[in-house]
C-alpha cells in the first residue's frame, strides 16, 4: 500500500502550491520551490514503486514499502496538521509561523524521501542481481509423471473444447485458446482433463506443457517443453530397443550435461525445429502478463491444425494472445457439482457418511460458493476430524474462518498471489472493498467516486480522475477478481462484487496493512459486521 500512501502525498503537496499561490504571508510563495523539488522526489519514488512488479522476492519488497509508508505518513502528518490551522485562521502571523514551520517538515521531509529512493533502489538491483544468477544456473526439477485430472463439472464443456482443438480449419497457422478464470477455480484442472485426453493424445503429433506463473524463466520453460517432447521419444525408443535402466540413467545423465552448455538461444531453436512441420499441442499455464506472451510466442511455429491452449486470469492477456476469439471462461460450480466434488473428495473406498454429518456437509458445501480450490482445501481439513461432530459444526459454522487457520494456508497462499501480483496502482482499490458488506452487490458509480475520493488515484493526462478509476476498475474484472452483477441499460457495469472468501482476504490484508480498520457490532437482531475506512 506504499504506492497509495505516496499518491495521497502527491496530492497534498499539490494543496499545499495552492494554498501557498493563494496565501498573502511573505514566507507563503517563497517554500514553492521547495515544495515542487519534494513533488518531484515523491513522484520519483511513485515512479520507482510502479516498478517493484519485476522484483520477485516479495518479502523484500514488503519490509521496503513499510518503511516507505512509515515515511510518507509522517511527512503527510506534519503537512497536514499546519495546513489545518492555515484554512480557517486569517491571522497573518499565524500564517507566518505555520510556513515557518512547513520550511522545516519539508526539509526533513526530502531527506527521508531522498533516503527511501535511494534504499529502494538499492534492493530493486539485488533482487534483480539475483533473479539473473538463478535463470543462469537453473537445472530442470524432477517432473512428476503425470498432471492431476480430477474434475467435477464441465464434462460439456471438455467435449467442446476437444472438438474446438481438433477442428480442421482453412488456415495454415497455429491458434491459440485462451482458458480465463480466477485463482484457485479449476483452469489447470480443466486443461489437464483435455490434455490427457486419449483422443487428444493421438491426434497430435507432440503435446507439451509448461507453468509460467508471474515470475518465470525462459530456460526453465524451454528446458519443460523440450523435455516434454524428449520424453515421448524416449519411451518409444525404449519400447522397441528394451533398455535398460542403467542406460536409461546414463542416457538422462548425458542429455542434462549437453543442454546445461547450450544457451537459452539454443534451446529455443531446438524447441521451434522440434515443432516445424508437425501438428502439436502446446499448453502455457499461468500466464501473468500480454509481455510475458510476446517473450514466448515466437517458439512456436505456424503449421496447420497446431493448437497453443494458455491459462490465465487475466482477460486483458487473453484478447491479447488470441485476438477475435472470446476465451473460454471457467466457471464456479453450482451447488449440485460442488456436493458432487466435496463427496468425493471426502468419502473413501465407498463409505457413506453418518447420517448427522450428512446434512452439515451439504451445507459445508453449499458456503464454498462453488471455488474448487475451497472444498479440496475445506474436505482437507475436515478429514484431519475423524467425523467429530463438533469439528463440522465449527467448520460449517465459519468456513472461511476455518479456510484461514489450515497451517498450510493453502487457500491464502493462492489468492494472495492474485493479489501480491496486482500493479501498484490497482492494490488500494481493491482492498477498498473490504470496506463493503460481504457478499454486497456494490454501484459501479459509487465506487469510483469513493476511489477519487479517497486519492489514491494517480492523475492522468487528458484524463478525469473518474476515467482513471474506470479504467482501474475494468482492469480488476479483467483480472478476475471482481464480477460484474448487473449490466445497466446502455451496457455498462452497474453493480459489481466480489467472491466471500477475497473479501475476506481484503479484510486481513487491509488490517494487516492498516489501511483500515474493522469494527464489529453485535445488537439484538443479528450479529454483523461493518467496516469504518480510516486511510492515512
Amino acid at each position: 500500500m506504499a504506492y497509495a500512501t505516496v499518491t495521497s502525498l502527491v496530492t497534498t503537496l499539490e494543496l499545499l502550491l495552492t494554498q501557498t499561490n493563494s496565501g498573502q504571508a511573505k514566507k507563503a510563495k517563497a517554500l514553492n520551490p521547495q515544495i515542487e523539488s519534494l513533488r518531484e522526489k515523491v513522484r520519483s519514488l511513485q515512479a520507482l514503486l510502479e516498478t517493484l512488479d519485476n522484483i520477485n522476492d516479495v518479502e523484500a519488497v514488503k519490509h521496503r514499502e513499510t518503511k516507505i509508508k512509515l515515511a510518507v505518513h509522517d511527512a503527510e502528518d506534519r503537512i497536514e496538521s499546519i495546513l489545518e490551522q492555515l484554512y480557517p485562521s486569517i491571522d497573518q502571523e499565524v500564517h507566518e509561523e505555520a510556513y515557518e514551520r512547513i520550511f522545516g517538515s519539508l526539509q526533513q521531509a526530502s531527506k527521508s524521501m531522498d533516503s527511501e529512493r535511494e534504499e529502494l533502489q538499492r534492493s530493486m538491483q539485488n533482487s534483480l542481481q539475483a533473479t539473473s544468477s538463478l535463470a543462469r544456473s537453473f537445472v530442470l526439477p524432477e517432473r512428476s509423471s503425470q498432471l492431476e485430472n480430477i474434475m467435477v463439472g464441465h464434462e460439456i464443456e471438455v467435449e467442446d473444447m476437444k472438438s474446438q482443438l481438433m477442428m480442421r480449419t482453412s488456415s495454415n497457422e497455429r491458434e491459440v485458446v485462451a482458458i480465463v478464470g480466477m485463482g484457485g477455480i479449476g483452469k489447470t484442472t480443466f486443461t489437464s482433463r483435455v490434455y490427457n485426453d486419449p483422443l487428444i493424445e493421438a491426434y497430435f503429433d507432440i503435446r507439451a506443457w509448461t507453468t509460467m506463473s508471474k515470475e518465470y524463466c525462459i530456460r526453465k520453460m524451454l528446458l519443460e517443453l523440450l523435455h516434454c517432447i524428449k520424453d515421448v521419444t524416449h519411451e518409444e525408443e525404449e519400447e522397441e530397443e528394451d533398455v535398460s535402466p542403467g542406460k536409461r540413467e546414463k542416457d538422462q545423465a548425458e542429455l542434462l550435461k549437453k543442454e546445461s552448455e547450450k544457451t537459452d538461444g539454443d534451446l529455443a531453436a531446438e524447441l521451434k525445429k522440434k515443432l516445424q512441420r508437425r501438428m502439436y499441442l502446446v499448453v502455457i499455464d499461468d500466464i501473468w502478463s500480454t509481455k510475458a506472451w510476446d517473450d514466448i510466442s515466437q517458439w512456436f511455429p505456424d503449421y496447420k491444425g497446431s493448437q497453443i491452449l494458455l491459462t490465465t486470469r487475466c482477460g486483458d492477456v487473453a484478447s491479447y494472445a488470441a485476438p477475435g476469439k472470446s476465451p473460454h471462461q471457467i466457471s464456479l460450480l453450482n451447488p449440485t457439482e460442488s456436493w458432487k466434488l466435496f463427496q468425493d473428495k471426502i468419502l473413501v473406498n465407498e463409505e457413506q457418511l453418518p447420517p448427522e454429518l450428512l446434512e452439515i456437509g451439504k451445507k459445508i458445501a453449499y458456503n464454498c460458493q462453488g471455488l474448487p480450490l475451497i472444498i479440496v482445501v475445506v474436505t482437507g481439513l475436515l478429514s484431519k476430524c475423524n467425523n467429530a461432530l463438533d469439528k463440522w459444526k465449527h467448520v460449517e459454522q465459519n468456513v472461511k474462518s476455518a479456510l484461514f487457520e489450515d497451517r498450510h494456508q493453502q487457500c491464502e497462499k493462492v489468492l494472495a498471489l492474485s493479489y501480491y501480483y496486482l500493479p501498484q496502482h490497482l492494490k488500494a482499490c481493491f482492498l477498498y472493498f473490504a470496506v463493503f458488506p460481504e457478499d454486497a452487490e456494490v454501484h459501479a458509480n459509487k465506487l469510483i467516486k469513493l476511489w477519487v475520493a479517497e486519492g489514491f488515484l494517480k492523475k492522468a493526462a487528458n484524463k478525469s480522475l473518474e476515467d482513471v478509476a474506470e479504467e482501474y476498475f475494468n482492469e480488476l474484472i479483467g483480472r478476475n477478481l471482481v464480477f460484474i452483477s448487473r449490466h445497466n441499460f446502455y451496457g455498462k457495469v452497474k453493480t459489481c462484487k466480489i467472491h466471500d472468501l477475497l473479501h475476506e482476504f481484503c479484510l486481513r490484508e487491509a488490517q494487516r496493512e492498516n489501511f483500515l480498520c474493522v469494527i464489529v457490532r453485535d445488537d439484538n437482531r443479528a450479529s454483523s459486521a461493518s467496516s469504518q475506512s480510516s486511510f492515512s
